[in-house]
């Protein structure tokens, strides 16, 4: 049902996404919370699928491209359309075994944008917050 899935995905980047400027911008380390906002983005919208982009961010002792090529299979986004990857400073303190990084999903539409912002805004308003 696609009106479902567009409040389940405003729900989603409410909690999660970027909510200033004109992308859709969303930011997790979790692949099943990863896995489930992409599925129900695609399934809300009418999306030009080569204006995703996507964004790693890893340490220093992560692998690139076993990285990029995790998240792009659970993502379904081609290695093209990843950017160049953020390292993040590593403290020397832990090490997360298994640890895939974190994921940025970007998709410039404004319109897209307004459009979640108003379903989770009219759901708060419902609830009278």
């Amino acid at each position: 049902n696609p009106s479902l899935s567009k409040v389940f995905c405003s729900l989603l980047y409410w909690g999660e996404g970027n909510k200033t400027g004109y992308r859709v911008a969303f930011i997790n380390s979790d692949p099943i919370m990863i896995g489930s906002f992409i599925k129900l983005f695609r399934l809300s919208f009418d999306l030009d699928e080569s204006k995703l982009r996507a964004l790693v961010h890893i340490h220093e002792y992560h692998n690139e491209m076993e990285i990029k090529d995790y998240w792009s299979k659970i993502t379904n986004i081609p290695l093209s359309q990843f950017t160049k990857s953020y390292l993040k400073p590593h403290t020397g303190k832990t090490t997360k075994l298994g640890y895939k990084g974190t994921i940025r999903i970007s998709y410039s539409d404004t319109r897209i944008v307004d459009e979640l912002k108003a379903v989770y805004n009219g759901l708060a308003k419902s609830l009278g917050l």
